[in-house]
C-alpha cells in the first residue's frame, strides 16, 4: 500500500487526498440526501420483530473481568 507524502511515501499529501475526497462526496450530495428518505414500512412484515434474546439464546452477564 502506497503511503501519502506526508509519510514519506509517493501518494498525494493528506490535505490533496481530502481535497479529491471532498470533491467526490460533492459528486454523489444528492444521492446521499436522497437516501435520508428510504425507510421501512414495519406494518407490511411478515413476522413479529424478534429481540436479542430470541435471536442470540440464553442473556449472559459478566460480573468479574480479569485481565492478566
Amino acid at each position: 500500500m502506497k503511503q501519502c507524502r506526508d509519510f514519506g511515501g509517493e501518494n498525494g499529501s493528506i490535505a490533496e487526498i481530502i481535497d479529491e475526497w471532498d470533491k467526490k462526496l460533492d459528486k454523489h450530495r444528492d444521492n446521499f440526501n436522497k437516501s435520508t428518505q428510504w425507510g421501512v414500512d414495519k406494518k407490511l412484515r411478515i413476522d413479529k420483530a424478534k429481540d436479542y434474546d430470541s435471536m442470540f439464546g440464553v442473556e449472559i452477564s459478566f460480573r468479574k473481568l480479569e485481565v492478566d
